[in-house]
């Protein structure tokens, strides 16, 4: 029997308490099995730190090339959230035909991070914001309270 699945409209959130992003943030991205971390400028010229970990997926598209119905939502140099994401449903029925017993993509969350002239999309399970040079780090968790943009 064939199984058939809807997929509902995504829809995007901006992410709670993360330090709005300089409109040149110099991104640097590195891959660091199992994270990507991203060093970044905030508003205030500060240096952050993201880290998405575990990662199931990343991909950086030029900002001409990505298409989104809200793409006015990036302007505003925010960490946004993508709920109902098509691409999480691509990647979890791909792992469904490699490991049908496999459960892990529930956890999965898509980000999308404006860099300026791209835009960096990551599926983790989660991500922690950290300002460099400090201490301080911020865990986003699943359940983290967030905004419809």
């Amino acid at each position: 029997m064939k199984k058939t699945f809807a997929i509902t409209r995504e829809s995007f959130i901006k992410v709670e308490n993360i330090p709005r992003l300089h409109t040149v943030p110099l991104p640097s991205i590195r891959i660091e099995t199992p994270k990507v971390v991203v060093h970044l400028d905030d508003e205030s010229e500060r240096r952050v730190q993201l880290e998405f970990k575990p990662y199931q997926g990343v991909r950086i598209t030029t900002v001409d090339c990505f298409d989104s119905p809200s793409r006015s939502s990036l302007l505003s140099n925010t960490i946004v959230e993508v709920l109902n994401s098509s691409w999480i449903f691509e990647l979890h029925h791909n792992l469904k035909h490699i490991d049908f017993t496999a459960n892990f993509m529930k956890y999965s969350r898509h980000f999308l991070v404006p860099l300026g002239d791209d835009v960096l999309e990551v599926v983790a399970w989660n991500m922690e914001v950290m300002q460099i040079g400090t201490e301080s780090c911020l865990e986003i968790p699943n359940d983290w309270k967030v905004t419809p943009l």
